[in-house]
């Protein structure tokens, strides 16, 4: 059973309309409908589709795992996706930055940050990045581009303070609506080039400064954290 079917049992046994679903996702019907009709093995909006339907987003990706996440009171509510506990003063929550559909027609998306802080993080972490709470972001890897280092659903903190490019640090990039997790490096006269870690399949990719203005091409910042479930 791939990402659509659970989807959709889900969304049926919580007695949701596509329509429902969409609303509380912050998508269109025709995007819930796209993913259960093309049965998707995975989706960039995995994340708040499960917290919209309350489910593990490992269970709604993978299909393994408990599937349910358990009941929290306090300030975390049912948007702890990640911990059952209540928010205590040694953790944070921070957004979500997420990959949109622009329109369905073209397959274009969007990136935007989630209206709510869902993804719970601990200060100690934070204090020794010396990165603030407001400034970090977290976010998902797909595919395996980044493979072995970030597999496949990897989960990764950003620090959207760290925009200047150290070369051969990993970076959240903005590539014209796609949300890329990537190497970077820079090139003379301000061009910049793209890097993965599975170099064998993901050849690099090295943009002047004209086309990475021209390409929509933005650092949204520098990875610090990342955490890797097998």
């Amino acid at each position: 059973m791939a990402l659509g079917q659970r989807l959709k049992e889900v969304r049926v046994q919580r007695g949701m309309s596509q329509a429902k679903l969409g609303a509380l996702a912050d998508l269109t019907q025709a995007a819930i409908g796209a993913l259960e009709s093309r049965d998707s093995k995975h989706s960039s909006m995995a994340l708040q589709l499960a917290r919209a339907l309350h489910v593990s987003v490992d269970w709604l990706v993978t299909g393994e795992g408990p599937k349910s996440v358990p009941d929290a009171d306090g300030e975390c509510g049912d948007t702890d996706l990640y911990a059952g506990a209540p928010l205590n003063e040694r953790d944070v929550m921070l957004h979500l930055l997420l990959e949109l559909p622009r329109d369905l027609e073209t397959e274009r998306t969007k990136i935007v940050q989630s209206g709510r802080a869902v993804f719970r993080f601990a200060k100690t972490i934070l204090t020794k990045a010396d990165v603030i709470p407001e400034s970090a972001v977290c976010t998902s890897v797909w595919g395996n581009s980044m493979a072995p280092v970030l597999p496949d659903g990897a989960r990764v903190v950003v620090d959207t303070d760290d925009v200047s490019v150290k070369d051969g640090e990993i970076y959240a990039v903005n590539h014209d609506g796609m949300l890329r997790v990537k190497y970077l490096r820079r090139k003379p006269g301000g061009g910049l080039e793209i890097i993965s870690q599975n170099s064998a399949e993901y050849a690099a990719e090295t943009y002047s400064a004209e086309q990475v203005a021209s390409g929509n091409i933005e650092v949204i910042g520098r990875v610090f954290w990342w955490s890797v479930l097998r």
